[in-house]
């Protein structure tokens, strides 16, 4: 179940003797759903990223073909060119490979820093989690010290 950082601030305890103090728990859940959003913000750019960034290799994988229907279409109607044409081809084949591949690593090399960020994201998040864990352990195990005393 997800919990949005909206459920957080206004999440609601009920007081009670030697409770907790209020102000502090207000204070801890605000500073947690500020995080939670800073992360959600974050995660939604980086998907967004993600998504500019698929559709760009897209966009040069579709010029790749034109690129490669024109030589094709150019090469039938210049027959009497034909060398002219082959090395022009070449040339043209050649710079393009070139260029496309330089493009294409820049993208892989774009989408392999945006991947390692959002597993750091989610690293952060599962550490974050961990943490809040531990506190709400403690504070558990605190609540039942005192209810033992109590008794």
């Amino acid at each position: 179940m997800k919990i949005a950082p909206i459920e957080i601030r206004n999440a609601e305890f009920p007081k009670i003797f030697r409770g907790f103090d209020p102000e502090r728990v207000r204070s801890f859940l605000e500073t947690i759903a500020d995080q939670m959003e800073e992360l959600i913000k974050e995660n939604i750019s980086l998907s967004e990223r993600i998504k500019e960034l698929d559709t760009k290799i897209e966009d040069y994988r579709r010029m790749e073909n034109i690129m490669k229907e024109a030589l094709l279409t150019a090469q039938k109607g210049a027959e009497e060119l034909k060398r002219n044409a082959e090395k022009e081809a070449e040339l043209l084949i050649r710079d393009a490979k070139i260029e496309a591949e330089k493009i294409l690593n820049e993208t892989k090399e774009e989408l392999k820093r945006l991947r390692q960020e959002i597993e750091e994201i989610k690293a952060r998040k599962k550490s974050l989690l961990l943490e809040f864990k531990t506190i709400i352990e403690t504070q558990k195990k605190w609540i039942d010290a005192m209810l033992e005393r109590e008794q």
